[in-house]
């Protein structure tokens, strides 16, 4: 269980083929379950690391059950203004409460979803920031090396 008050770090990965987290703007509004607004990050608030994947970090995160809703603009050749929304909700985490939540097929796995989202955790060293699982232990690509959080740009 997750303590109120932590900082959480997700990655966010495209899904749905139309999607570049890369070459496109998005928003990933994080809400309790009532519906209320408890985080807007956009894709300028997020992070890479040198494997080029994406990241976000909400911080100080206080008790309840939070969904994710992403919205990107994605070139649309058919449509008169040549681009389209994607959006994207699900359920993202619980803080200091069970995580039995999915009372609806919109958030149960399964349902076709644009984007995912995994919980990473880092750890600080000399040097940098890198990607590590939830004891500590840094996480190494397939040949080795370790994954470095690049900072904000």
């Amino acid at each position: 269980m997750r303590y109120a008050g932590s900082d959480i770090k997700f990655r966010v990965t495209a899904v749905d083929e139309r999607l570049d987290l890369d070459g496109q703007d998005f928003t990933i509004t994080v809400k309790n379950r009532w519906g209320t607004v408890v985080y807007k990050v956009k894709k300028d608030e997020c992070f890479q690391d040198s494997e080029e994947r994406w990241y976000f970090t909400l911080e100080s995160v206080p008790n309840g059950v939070y969904y994710a809703y992403f919205v990107a603009s994605v070139p649309d050749e058919d449509y008169d203004k040549l681009t389209a929304t994607v959006t994207d909700e699900h359920y993202l985490t619980s803080v200091g409460v069970c995580e039995t939540h999915c009372h609806d097929t919109s958030c149960c796995q399964g349902s076709r979803h644009a984007v995912k989202y995994e919980d990473v955790w880092t750890a600080d060293l000399d040097e940098g920031t890198y990607l590590a699982d939830k004891d500590g232990n840094l996480i190494l690509t397939s040949d080795g090396a370790r994954i470095q959080v690049k900072p904000k740009q």
